[in-house]
């Protein structure tokens, strides 16, 4: 009796063995056809984000010829996205751009108070443009909050806020904000070395507005950030 039990316990160990390897191997299976399948999902995800990205740098290569045919695609490409919240926040983000170019502050601070709902966040590049409208407004002191915010969310954003300093004619604080982003990275904000160069003259030409049309504040606006989030 003893021995078929020990022959029992063995046979069951045994199955037990081959049932735990077939298990294993077809665990293996499925984890490498899981593996295949995210790989080829995020090659998807990869090209399609690219594939916006270029649609962006068309939207603003055709928007340096002509704002207003800029806008014309703007308005299609709403129609077509209607149902993707991520893209509307992009198009609503360029569209304010365009229309803060084109003067149009109050239709500017509507699409990117839009743009914002549609991301569901307050992002630097919101808050420095925000900022840009409401100088244009006259609307200094509320003004320097966003900017000021934009800053400290992202040091990028000094450019903007030196941007700002000069054009409320604060010099000193305009030198301090360009000095600290060109020591963080002097060829990344080389930008800032022309402004000081500027400001140390004995009669500085102070900027009117912010400046965000150079290339690097392009890619700012384009895709919110330089070494940033969003």
């Amino acid at each position: 009796m003893k021995d078929k039990v020990t022959h029992i316990i063995a046979t069951i160990a045994l199955l037990l063995l081959f049932i735990g390897g077939i298990w294993e191997s077809w665990s293996w299976f499925n984890l490498q056809n899981d593996i295949t399948r995210i790989n080829a999902e995020n090659e998807r995800l990869d090209a399609r984000n690219q594939n916006w990205i270029n649609l962006v740098d068309s939207i603003y290569s055709l928007g340096d010829t002509s704002l207003s045919s800029s806008q014309l695609v703007i308005r299609d490409l709403l129609q077509i996205y209607r149902q993707d919240t991520q893209r509307l926040a992009d198009l609503y983000f360029i569209k304010g751009n365009i229309e803060y170019q084109k003067d149009q502050i109050d239709e500017a601070i509507n699409s990117l108070s839009t743009s914002k709902i549609f991301s569901k966040a307050e992002t630097p590049k919101h808050l420095a443009l925000m900022g840009g409208c409401l100088v244009k407004k006259g609307d200094f002191d509320i003004a320097k909050q966003y900017l000021a915010l934009a800053s400290q969310k992202n040091h990028s954003y000094k450019w903007h806020l030196g941007n700002f300093f000069e054009i409320i004619g604060d010099k000193n604080k305009a030198i301090q904000e360009y000095a600290e982003l060109l020591q963080k990275d002097s060829i990344t904000y080389r930008i800032c070395r022309q402004r000081l160069t500027e400001l140390e003259k004995e009669n500085p030409q102070f900027l009117n507005s912010i400046q965000y049309d150079d290339d690097r504040n392009r890619i700012f606006l384009k895709r919110g950030k330089l070494h940033i989030d969003i």
